[in-house]
């Protein structure tokens, strides 16, 4: 019987895509995910902790039926973006339930510049966290 409500996104089988994974509010967010049973698609610019972190989730061995994958990606680059599409589309048909774009970075100004001399910076910065 039907209760006449939308499915809820947090369910086993439901897919998560979360930018910024392998720590802080991404990682507490993708552990969230994993204890409803959820697929996980971890994506962070840090190899070595978001391996470390792929690792934890298949170590873990209590979701069986779900799947854990992760991509190093610098997400303010439109063309990574790109190539990684078709191959999350192609693992998970039914789309992803759940998207997270946490991403962020505090970069610095080069050569002493404040952060409005640097073009670099702020164009960097701005794709970072807004694009």
């Amino acid at each position: 019987m039907e209760s006449g409500l939308p499915p809820t996104t947090f369910r086993k089988g439901a897919t998560a895509l979360i930018t910024g994974a392998a720590s802080g509010i991404g990682l507490a967010t993708a552990q969230r995910c994993y204890s409803h049973g959820m697929n996980l698609v971890l994506i962070d610019n840090n190899a070595a902790a978001l391996s470390q972190t792929t690792a934890k989730f298949i170590a873990d061995g209590r979701n069986t039926t779900t799947t854990t994958t992760s991509h190093i990606l610098d997400v303010s680059s439109f063309d990574e973006w790109q190539q990684l599409v078709p191959k999350i589309e192609s693992q998970f048909p039914d789309g992803i339930d759940f998207l997270m774009l946490n991403a962020g970075a505090g970069i610095s100004p080069n050569g002493g510049k404040t952060m409005w001399e640097d073009p670099t910076y702020f164009e960097r910065t701005f794709a970072i966290n807004t694009m």
